[in-house]
């Protein structure tokens, strides 16, 4: 009977809405930033497969663990991140029409069960540095170097030139910067790490997710 009641929900709905509820449903894919659709801003995916071919998969979504004031830098359009200032903030950070606001001139800081993801922008800039850091418990599971997949992302819904991969040590610090991106730009991500696991099995570790970098401090479309 919930079965019936579910789809009976589904069909009632305008087609518009059925295929959104759909594409929502669909699995996180290495590609899947075509569409500007509302995400998290972390969220990850992490299989391992065996040697004999037997595999399990968690997910995981990320929270906010902090944010931070930045000191800008005198270029605006730095490539590395500004200093981070001492004193933290509380998050200004809110959901909106494309995902969470991340408010210019901080630094904020996700964490799921497999990673660290941080992202920042200065307001005016026209670059969002980001940084990605697998956690220890991932780390624990690796027996050599770990490979990053060039990351893919979006521009207000238009495919961008994909950011650089690398295979390094687990411990590294995976970073880039979505160039090109002043304020207001919505940015949606999706990125694929693999490594080796004891027994001669394979973790495959996908990260995605979006947010607007917001231009105006204090969250406000006009004035603060």
């Amino acid at each position: 009977m919930r079965i019936t009641s579910k789809r009976s929900a589904l069909w009632a709905l305008p087609l518009g809405a059925v295929l959104l509820s759909l594409t929502l449903a669909a699995p996180a894919h290495a590609d899947a930033t075509t569409a500007d659709t509302d995400q998290p801003v972390l969220s990850s995916t992490l299989t391992i497969t065996n040697s004999d071919g037997t595999s399990s998969t968690t997910s995981s979504t990320g929270t906010l663990q902090s944010v931070r004031d930045v000191t800008p830098a005198d270029d605006v359009n730095a490539d590395q991140p500004a200093q981070v200032a001492s004193r933290a903030a509380a998050s200004p950070a809110v959901a909106g029409p494309q995902g969470t606001k991340l408010l210019c001139n901080k630094f904020y800081k996700f964490s799921d069960a497999n990673l660290s993801y941080t992202v920042q922008h200065q307001c005016g800039g026209n670059t969002v540095p980001w940084g990605i850091k697998l956690s220890p418990a991932a780390c624990a599971t690796a027996t050599g170097l770990v490979t990053e997949a060039p990351q893919h992302w979006t521009k207000n819904g238009k495919s961008q030139q994909a950011q650089s991969g690398h295979t390094v040590n687990c411990s590294y610090q995976f970073h880039g910067n979505y160039s090109g991106s002043p304020d207001g730009t919505h940015i949606a991500y999706s990125g694929v790490y693999t490594w080796r696991v004891k027994g001669n099995g394979t973790a495959t570790l996908q990260v995605y997710g979006s947010f607007t970098a917001t231009g105006n401090r204090c969250g406000s479309a006009t004035s603060c």
